[in-house]
């Protein structure tokens, strides 16, 4: 019989992942200063016609509105990576969930529900599954 699961995926940072992972949040950092730039420019050409009227002040508030979540993300992201560049080699990232497939028969011990169930990544192959308790838990 099979059973579905979900279980916990995480990679050991290594030097190529602390890479990867520096690169992906400078990526989104330049996309976002990109949004950002558009935006202010987006702004500015929106309020030329609309001078001292009262939707002048609605739509620019808006604009700062979603400005102002832009650059949070901005700071979280600058945030990140420099805890990234803080964590040892060797740290285990937990980066996310997926659902596996279990083969069970008759007179297999049976993982409970509650039990959790852990994919080490390492490098990209799987390096290690775990069931039960988990060691090194940190999140970037």
């Amino acid at each position: 019989m099979k059973c579905i699961r979900t279980a916990t995926v995480k990679h050991v940072l290594t030097e190529s992942k602390k890479a990867d992972l520096k690169k992906s949040f400078e990526r989104d950092l330049t996309q976002i200063e990109t949004e950002l730039s558009q935006m202010e420019f987006q702004l500015q050409r929106a309020l030329k016609p609309m001078k001292h009227t009262t939707a002048h002040g609605e739509l620019q508030q808006k604009y700062r509105k979603e400005i102002k979540r832009r650059e949070e993300r901005m700071a979280s992201l600058t945030f990140r990576i420099e805890q990234l560049m803080n964590l040892p080699i060797g740290t285990e990232l937990a980066m996310g969930t997926t659902e596996i497939i279990l083969d069970v028969k008759e007179g297999d011990k049976w993982i409970d529900e509650e039990t959790e169930l852990t994919i080490v990544v390492n490098d990209g192959y799987i390096a290690e599954i775990r069931e039960g308790g988990a060691s090194n838990d940190e999140l970037v």
